[in-house]
């Protein structure tokens, strides 16, 4: 399912090798979330074949980044309080979100 595959590339790759040559080929990847993908790498000789999968970790672009705040709020006659928060852009899947909250520090203590 392409969907749910945190690689993408082309679908092959293909090259010719005489006895003992050896030669070098590349891929250009896209990932489209973070997971682990399999990559499955075959090789044909004749009436002859092998096959090997790989799993590859797709990791995120850089380490978790940790926010803290805290601050005193006044009492409403509605005893209504918004708080919002601006997400950035993402690869799907690469981030979370975690929110503590409580009255008094206990929260932060207790975090």
């Amino acid at each position: 399912d392409a969907d749910k595959t945190p690689l993408q590339s082309q679908a092959d790759n293909t090259l010719s090798l005489q006895a003992n040559e050896v030669k070098e080929t590349t891929f250009a990847f896209t990932a489209a979330a973070l997971g682990t993908s399999t990559m499955n790498f075959t090789a044909q000789a004749g009436a002859n074949s092998d096959a090997l999968m790989v799993s590859i970790p797709v990791l995120g672009q850089q380490d978790p980044v940790y926010l803290a705040t805290s601050f005193a709020i006044q009492g409403s006659a509605t005893g209504d309080w918004d708080e919002s928060v601006s997400l950035p852009e993402a690869i799907p899947g690469s981030g979370s979100l975690d929110v503590l909250a409580g009255v008094g520090r206990l929260a932060a203590v207790m975090g």
